[in-house]
């Protein structure tokens, strides 16, 4: 007879436990459309409750990968951490907070090598572990400590200090391993002779 009065149990939204529930309203209906467009899926909904959607409770979890946009970020909120390495064009990085920073691809060193055998040694370098030693043919092997089969090598006569350098130039090639560069220098007549040289090596 109960089920008679108003129509069904399930027509009024009343449980098989006999407790009515509480249909969504249109808000409440237009508020899960939200959350569904922004990719917050459907753990974000079960916690949806009273009318009231519970944003505290709501972490990286409930949004699916690459659903947040630019516009849904407030500007000068992300910090160096909120960005993976290696993932910002240099457009994007302020040239002034580079001071200091060292570019990884970039290897250099000054070489002194006064005349006689086996006398070279690196004055500076731009990073560690650089060594070097004298091979037979007037060549300088500058050991870098990593392949540099594949970089660019630029080298120039030039002295370590504030004196002049004689007269001269420098050639380059690929050293008698796959980590060092080979530079023999020359007159400016184009004899060899042992010279001063600074060494640049771009990978």
């Amino acid at each position: 007879m109960l089920g008679a009065v108003g129509g069904s149990a399930e027509a009024r939204g009343v449980s098989s436990a006999g407790v009515e529930e509480r249909r969504p309203d249109a808000g409440e209906v237009a508020r899960q459309d939200d959350v569904r467009e922004r990719g917050l899926g459907d753990r974000a909904l079960r916690r949806l409750g009273g009318g009231a959607y519970a944003a505290a409770n709501v972490d990286s979890r409930d949004i699916e990968d690459d659903s947040i946009k630019s516009k849904d970020i407030k500007d000068e909120k992300l910090k160096n951490k909120d960005f993976k390495a290696d993932t910002l064009k240099g457009e994007k990085v302020d040239e002034s907070s580079l001071v200091g920073v060292k570019a990884g691809n970039v290897l250099s060193t000054v070489i002194s090598n006064p005349g006689g055998a086996s006398n070279a040694t690196v004055e500076r370098t731009g990073q560690a572990g650089t060594t070097v030693t004298e091979s037979p043919g007037n060549a300088v092997q500058v050991d870098f400590g990593r392949d540099v089969t594949q970089c660019t090598y630029i080298a120039t006569r030039g002295a370590p200090g504030t004196a002049i350098e004689d007269p001269g130039f420098a050639q380059t090639g690929l050293g008698n391993t796959n980590n060092r560069v080979a530079v023999r220098t020359r007159d400016d007549a184009g004899v060899a002779e042992d010279g001063n040289f600074h060494l640049l090596v771009v990978c």
